[in-house]
Order: structure tokens, then C-alpha cells, then sequence
């Protein structure tokens, strides 16, 4: 899909869905139903043109995001942060540690991320031009999306301690949670080669552990994807931070010694990617009440 390089923000609603009932009907082959949506993509859709929450802006905008992780369930639960660039002006990479992670606070899956296992392999120059032109243009951005809950964020570039072996990343396990309940995990991995962004797997488990055979997009479905260590303890905070939500992925990186929690995410895959079977996108839709009501 081309991006948009129009400020989406200032598009009436109407004119956001007409363009979305476009996009959809490409990417999951279906028309988009918003007046009595059922699947749980079509959910997600209503949720990016019409719900107004700002604990939800507050969440995605991933440096803020770590002060209402620390209201809800203390410090420690988040990967450390070391510093941020607000403005082109202020990125520096010879100030960044050895090892760490740079990323945008409103972008996601792996875009606008480089993680740094040594600094001093870097191309400095060709780096800080690409994140100067291009990290702080709010078209490049979720900014300049369908989902509302972005158009307030204020985009800026955070550098975190660097988590798993500086290489592909961390295990990353995400809980899809309704109402306070997670109900589904997936595992991810191997988001990076080294500091280009690559397709990784994506597996759904059940509670329990066990793969349950689903099929996203165009990812692999790692089978023999390692069960998270702190399993139970994820399922907890998980609870905590989603009950004021009726649909939330929380998301964790695991390493042997602890996890952390990544970041909250609410419109899983842009609510356009489809599951394979197909079946799974209304099972996921009739746990989300949408609306005030199940559809």
C-alpha cells in the first residue's frame, strides 16, 4: 500500500472512511461493515475512526507510555530509558552507550527502530541524517494515520537499554486481553538482522501453550516457539493493565533473568491483516465489546 502523504488528521470522518472501507476491502477481502461490525478487524477500524479515550494516546505514545505503566504497577516494568531527542537538532549519536536501542515513540512493528549491539561499527553521519529527515515527519509517522488516538502525539526519538542479544532482539510475547482478560498469546521473534528490520514469525497459543494453528498474514507459524519463562506473571500484569480496556495487546520482551512490558497496543496488525482461518477473526469479535455491545 503507498503511504499517504497527506495530513490524514485533517480529513473530515467521512472522508478517513471512505478511504478505509477501500483499504480493507483490499487487505482482507470483504466489505467493511462500521455500522454493526463483527469481525474483530472490522473492530479494529471503528476503534481507529471513532474512539476518543486518551489513556489510549497515553499508552501508545511509547515514552509516555512508561509513566502509566509505572502508575498502574510500580517501577522496574519497563526496558530502561537513557535519554531522548525531541528535535532534529538534538540527535547525537556519539552521546548513545555501546549497546542500546533507538526508536521513534509513534511508530511500530520494527520501523523507525535500529537496535545498536556496537555503536562504534556505525555509519554516524548516513544514521543521523536519516533520523533527522525522516523520524520527526509526522506524514512518515502513525501520526499521519486512521487512528485518532495519534494525531495528538508529539513525535520524538527515545534511546533505551538494549534487550536480548543485540542481534534479532528480544522474545516478544503479546497477550490479547478483552475487557481484562487475556484470552490468546502470540510470540514473535527475530524482528532484526542486525539493523535491518525483516519479517518475523508470529504464533498463536492459547493460555495454556499450546499452538492453536492460525495462520497471520504472511507469517510463519512458529510451532515449537519456546514458552515465555514468566508466564504467570505476564497473565498478572496483563490483567492489571487492561481492565479499563475492552481490547488491549499487552506486549512483553522476555530474556532468562526477567521481562519487561514493551508496550500496549490497540489496533493489533492495523486491523488489516487477515487470519487464516478466517473463522478466527469473528471468534476474536465476539470477545470484543465494541460499542457498549458484542456484536
Amino acid at each position: 500500500m503507498t503511504r499517504i502523504m497527506e495530513d490524514i488528521s485533517k480529513w473530515t470522518v467521512d472522508e478517513r472512511r471512505s478511504k478505509l472501507e477501500k483499504i480493507y476491502k483490499e487487505k482482507i477481502g470483504v466489505d467493511l461493515n462500521l455500522e454493526a461490525p463483527v469481525r474483530f478487524t472490522e473492530k479494529t477500524q471503528w476503534r481507529k475512526l471513532y474512539e476518543n479515550d486518551p489513556r489510549i494516546t497515553e499508552c501508545i505514545n511509547k515514552l509516555t507510555f512508561k509513566h502509566y505503566i509505572e502508575e498502574n504497577l510500580g517501577k522496574g516494568y519497563t526496558v530502561p530509558l537513557i535519554g531522548v531527542w525531541d528535535c532534529p537538532e538534538s540527535v547525537d549519536l556519539s552521546s548513545i552507550p555501546e549497546k542500546c536501542v533507538i526508536k521513534s515513540n509513534c511508530s511500530g512493528d520494527g520501523h523507525f527502530t535500529l537496535l545498536i549491539g556496537d555503536k562504534y561499527k556505525l555509519n554516524f553521519k548516513a544514521i543521523e541524517e536519516d533520523i533527522k529527515e525522516k523520524w520527526f515527519d509526522r506524514r512518515l509517522l502513525h501520526t499521519n494515520s486512521f487512528f485518532r488516538a495519534y494525531y495528538s502525539v508529539v513525535p520524538c526519538v527515545i534511546i533505551e537499554q538494549l534487550v536480548g542479544d543485540g542481534l534479532h532482539g528480544a522474545n516478544e510475547y503479546k497477550f490479547l486481553c478483552f475487557n481484562g482478560e487475556p484470552r490468546y498469546i502470540y510470540h514473535s521473534s527475530n524482528h532484526f538482522k542486525g539493523l535491518e528490520r525483516v519479517e518475523c514469525s508470529v504464533s498463536f497459543f492459547s493460555l495454556g501453550w499450546e499452538n492453536i494453528g492460525i495462520q497471520y498474514g504472511i507469517h510463519e507459524n512458529n510451532k515449537t516457539a519456546p514458552k515465555p519463562i514468566h508466564l504467570e506473571e505476564m497473565k498478572k500484569v496483563s490483567r492489571i493493565l487492561s481492565k479499563d480496556f475492552s481490547f488491549v495487546r499487552v506486549d512483553f520482551f522476555e530474556t532468562s533473568e526477567k521481562f519487561y512490558v514493551s508496550e500496549m497496543t490497540f489496533t493489533q496488525g492495523s486491523g488489516l491483516t487477515p487470519f487464516f482461518p478466517d473463522e478466527f477473526d469473528f471468534e476474536l469479535g465476539k470477545l470484543w465489546n465494541v460499542m457498549g455491545r458484542n456484536q
